[in-house]
């Protein structure tokens, strides 16, 4: 997967632009950034809205030329900008679409523009279909880091890979490859086995309990596999097995193995906005210390790549 476009939402906050960081620890030399800003006007009714619309435009094309400013001291020649009027929400995934970003990358808990789009405000739209990654400012990090302040190394050398044994779920792995061995990373694989509640047979007084231990092995030998895979292209792979809720024991599994990235597939039927609540991937997004990357993934598409590739 090559992160040729990475589109990177600003709101002029400092927490919006903390994502911008995040975003050079992905990107390649060759990749531009899209810094996009949403800018729209609020009148009296009645008033004549042209001038305040004017108004908020040009400043949004000042505020983002002072950030492509920043980052091109700071080394980033492909930087581009551009003001979308209208809402946030549909600012993004329109200009996602329409420039054919391979990413997009934001902060979470905002209070304005962009943060509207925090799981813990709304889901964005339901029609984005490129990846996403939210960046959130880790508590261990200190205070979010504006352009001028960025890291001139990279912050992601251990990733934990959340899979559950899906063709959908592993679509991220090729993610993994394709930064894991330029930044050095490691990459720490896990399965949460989710406990089975037993279940009696109707008509009969038997009771059907989880098979634990056969559970574990199966759920070992399966990441066994895939890190053989990964070690053979030079990436130094762990791999771990937890039992419990998944969202609780990711979030658990990263914290243990002091990660300081979490890559994992939403199983998103039309993008970014199908990271609804109560879904694991909206879950680990929003209770999370460390920058989530999601990638957007359905069967249908894992199908379709599979006869793409056994014709070739």
């Amino acid at each position: 997967m090559k992160l040729n476009k990475i589109l990177v939402p600003l709101d002029g906050s400092a927490l919006a632009e903390s994502a911008i960081a995040n975003a050079m620890d992905l990107a390649a030399d060759e990749s531009t950034f899209m810094l996009l800003r949403a800018a729209e006007a609020h009148t009296l009714p009645g008033v004549d809205p042209t001038e305040a619309q004017v108004e908020v435009v040009r400043g949004a094309e000042e505020y983002l030329a002072s950030v492509a400013t920043r980052l091109r001291e700071q080394g980033v020649t492909n930087v581009e900008t551009s003001v979308w009027y209208g809402p946030a929400p549909s600012a993004i995934v329109e200009a996602a679409r329409l420039r054919k970003a391979d990413l997009i990358v934001m902060s979470t808990h905002g209070r304005s523009g962009l943060g509207r789009l925090s799981p813990s405000c709304g889901a964005p739209p339901r029609r984005s279909s490129c990846c996403g990654s939210r960046a959130r400012p880790s508590r261990r990090r200190g205070a979010p880091a504006r352009p001028d302040r960025l890291r001139s190394r990279p912050m992601y050398k251990r990733a934990l890979v959340p899979l559950d044994g899906s063709a959908v779920a592993e679509t991220i792995l090729p993610f993994i490859l394709e930064i894991a061995g330029p930044l050095d990373m490691a990459v720490v694989l896990l399965r949460v086995v989710q406990p089975v509640p037993p279940m009696a047979i109707e008509g009969s007084r038997h009771v059907v309990t989880e098979a634990v231990e056969a559970r574990r092995i199966d759920a070992e030998e399966y990441l066994a596999a895939l890190a053989v895979e990964l070690r053979q292209k030079g990436i130094a792979v762990e791999a771990r097995v937890r039992r419990g809720v998944p969202a609780t024991e990711i979030l658990a599994g990263a914290c243990e193995a002091e990660a300081d990235l979490i890559a994992m597939t939403t199983h998103g039927r039309s993008g970014l906005g199908r990271l609804l609540f109560g879904s694991v991937a909206e879950e680990v997004l929003r209770r999370s210390d460390i920058p989530v990357f999601l990638m957007r993934c359905t069967e249908a598409e894992v199908a379709r790549r599979t006869a793409r590739e056994a014709v070739a």
